[in-house]
């Protein structure tokens, strides 16, 4: 049984890093690549609020009984095929995922190309919202 409390306060997390995102979005591009402080900052916004989403579809799959994947991206898959978020949120938050494990494990030698694709990604927080929105309407759907 999904404890809805617990995926709540974590829903709240990943709305909390959103919107810290968001105080970003405005911002001239080359400004923040030019911030060392900017980008570290969202690059560990991009980190928390990544890991949020896998650590609810990590709980949500696990507590269903549903098929728990070996990635975070497979867990979040199986969100998509449960009917708990769309199919295109789920291929966007997979990706998400990957640059996460980049940011993380610096899999790419050219750490500016990682300063880029985090300052590109601004433009991607609304998933982070959907994904909120989505769970937490999947939630009250089966509590009532």
């Amino acid at each position: 049984m999904v404890d809805s409390d617990r995926v709540t306060r974590l829903l709240g997390a990943i709305d909390r890093d959103a919107g810290f995102l968001d105080t970003f979005g405005s911002s001239d591009p080359n400004d923040v690549l030019a911030n060392a402080t900017s980008l570290a900052a969202i690059k560990y916004g991009f980190i928390t609020a990544t890991k949020g989403c896998a650590r609810v579809a990590h709980h949500i799959c696990a507590s269903e009984g549903w098929k728990v994947g070996e990635t975070s991206a497979d867990s979040i898959q199986m969100l998509s095929e449960r009917g708990v978020i769309s199919s295109d949120l789920a291929e966007s938050l997979s990706r998400a995922s990957g640059f996460r494990n980049v940011l993380v494990h610096q899999y790419i030698d050219n750490i500016d190309i990682d300063d880029v694709r985090a300052v590109e990604n601004l433009n991607r927080i609304g998933d982070f919202r959907t994904f909120v929105a989505s769970v937490s309407a999947w939630i009250d759907r089966i509590e009532t």
